[in-house]
This record gives structure tokens, C-alpha cells and sequence, in this order.
């Protein structure tokens, strides 16, 4: 590859990199993540619509396989995940 070729496009890199820092460091989602930690953040109905699901679910495994520690186990399991992902994700 010649030189010359090289240093032009290491030269228009550098621009490019330099001209889109300022849009790489905004937090275009930032409106979004307010909203969502509004509409489904703790104490939420969204959340609470979440959990009671996992609690049906947990009942209609346990009735319908006659395995209710399965079924208490699978709801448990839930809480935990909800749990430890919730803070993750920024919840």
C-alpha cells in the first residue's frame, strides 16, 4: 500500500473521529430511561402486573404437575432474577 495513501486515510479518520466525539458522549436515551424507570420501576404496576404473573404461574405448576415445590421454586427463582436485573438495567 503506498505511503501516501496510508497518511490520507489515517488523516481522514482523525477528522471523522474528531468532528463525531461530541455526538459519541451524548446519552441520546436519556428522556427514554427516565420513562422507563417511571413506568416500570419499583413499586410500578408494571412490576406488579410481572410478579403476580410469576405467582400464577407458579400456582398453575404446582396444581397442574402436582409439583408445587417446583412450582414455589420457579416463582422464588423469578424474585431473585427480578431482583438482581432490575438494578442492572437501571430499574
Amino acid at each position: 500500500m503506498n505511503n501516501k495513501i496510508l497518511g490520507c486515510a489515517v488523516a481522514i479518520s482523525t477528522v471523522c473521529l474528531a468532528v463525531t466525539q461530541p455526538v459519541l458522549a451524548a446519552d441520546l436515551f436519556a428522556n427514554a430511561k427516565v420513562a422507563i424507570k417511571e413506568s416500570a420501576g419499583t413499586g410500578s404496576s408494571i412490576e406488579t402486573a410481572m410478579l403476580s404473573v410469576g405467582l400464577l404461574g407458579g400456582m398453575a405448576t404446582g396444581y397442574l404437575t402436582k409439583n408445587w415445590l417446583g412450582g414455589i421454586g420457579g416463582f422464588a427463582a423469578g424474585m431473585i432474577f427480578w431482583k438482581f436485573a432490575a438494578p442492572i438495567v437501571g430499574l
